[in-house]
């Protein structure tokens, strides 16, 4: 593999990533911050990728990746959370989870890739839970974002759609699974960046 710079280094993760709690680039299972140890499970294999690399191609049950939970991972008013995707297939009763930080779907957040007809922000404690917004299949840069006041969510540059919720997102314990299952929501796609 590649040497990384020292982490104080001019291009080390202390002066780079400074503003991000957690960056995991295509086709490894590294937190390029330094901040988190993922564990990459059930041994997705990797796939090309339109835009060059390489991303993890998730499509059973049991892969993921998972970030143990850690204080600085609860989220409660602010966050941006960014993926390239490629989901080819819209199958209405798979719930495409991109990321899950909500076990009990009673705190934390969920972000799905399609939950049914659309993509979806959950958040069981804002008003309303959920941010529904159009699926945009196949390769694209997915973006949700959320600043306190204003949730929306981003297929490239473009708005899927926005709303003003009440309320702040609750934290919890729960590890942070990416592409992970929740009984029958795990996403069938690949996932880089």
């Amino acid at each position: 593999g590649e040497t990384q710079p020292a982490p104080s280094a001019t291009y080390g993760s202390e002066k780079v990533w400074v503003d991000y709690e957690i960056v995991i680039h295509q086709g490894t299972a590294i937190d390029s911050t330094g901040n988190h140890t993922p564990t990459l499970n059930g041994s997705p294999s990797l796939a090309s990728m339109n835009w060059g690399g390489q991303g993890y191609d998730f499509q059973s049950i049991g892969q993921s990746i998972t970030i143990p939970h850690a204080t600085s991972l609860n989220i409660q008013k602010m966050y941006t959370i960014s993926v390239w995707t490629d989901v080819p297939v819209n199958n209405p009763s798979i719930g495409q989870l991109l990321i899950n930080k909500s076990l009990s779907n009673s705190d934390g957040f969920r972000l799905f890739k399609t939950n049914g007809t659309v993509a979806r922000q959950r958040s069981p404690n804002l008003s309303p839970s959920n941010l529904d917004t159009a699926v945009t299949l196949n390769k694209v840069r997915e973006s949700f974002v959320f600043d306190g006041v204003t949730r929306e969510s981003f297929s490239g540059s473009t708005s899927n759609g926005s709303d003003t919720p009440t309320g702040s997102v609750t934290n919890n314990s729960d590890d942070v699974s990416i592409a992970g299952d929740s009984g029958s929501t795990q996403l069938e796609g690949v996932l880089g960046d």
